[in-house]
């Protein structure tokens, strides 16, 4: 197990391709599963953890919880995942690329938890708070990087046309959540 962490580490750090993971559905479900629950997790402790989200599609509006918006964009991930593969004709590589990314996110996501309870701390006690928000910035700009080099690696293209891939789908998956999931409360 000790290793398997250490290979998600070296993908973050751009020291393994995605290509190094094994093709393997189980490991695919367990990095999914420990990428809902951390991404769960996180979002629990987000300002304000207490809010619902409002799903709305063609003017029906659904209400969820947080199980609701991970859910919602890990199945977007996985599409876009898999479209960004298709598209380049390496589709057969996508429970490789898909472990990686999730996987390295996870452990991303792991150290995104602490930042996020100093911030809630900070906030509580009428500090401020801009320390760990840019550090928190600094790990999400990073995530984007992290996808970046593992779309790039998976689909034989470089680097730039990878971040390029990754700014516009995270442009879009924010316009999307906005969109079907505006903040109430």
């Amino acid at each position: 197990m000790w290793r398997l962490i250490l290979a998600f580490i070296d993908v973050a750090f751009h020291k393994r391709g995605p290509d190094e993971m094994p093709a393997s559905q189980f490991l695919f479900s367990l990095v999914i599963a420990s990428f809902l629950a951390t991404g769960l997790f996180s979002l629990s402790l987000s300002d304000p953890a207490e809010r619902f989200l409002e799903l709305n599609i063609l003017g029906i509006r659904l209400y969820l919880g947080f199980v609701g918006l991970i859910v919602l964009e890990l199945f977007f991930d996985i599409i876009f995942i898999w479209g960004v593969l298709k598209a380049f004709g390496h589709s057969h590589r996508f429970l490789q690329t898909a472990t990686a990314l999730f996987g390295a996110q996870t452990m991303v996501g792991l150290t995104r938890i602490p930042i996020l309870v100093w911030i809630d701390a900070s906030r509580n006690l009428g500090n401020n708070s801009m320390i760990g928000v840019f550090i928190y910035l600094a790990l999400f700009i990073w995530t984007m990087d992290i996808a970046a080099f593992i779309l790039a690696k998976a689909s034989e293209k470089t680097y730039f046309v990878g971040t390029l891939i990754v700014v516009g789908y995270v442009m879009m998956s924010f316009a999307i959540r906005d969109y079907m999931f505006p903040l109430t409360g």
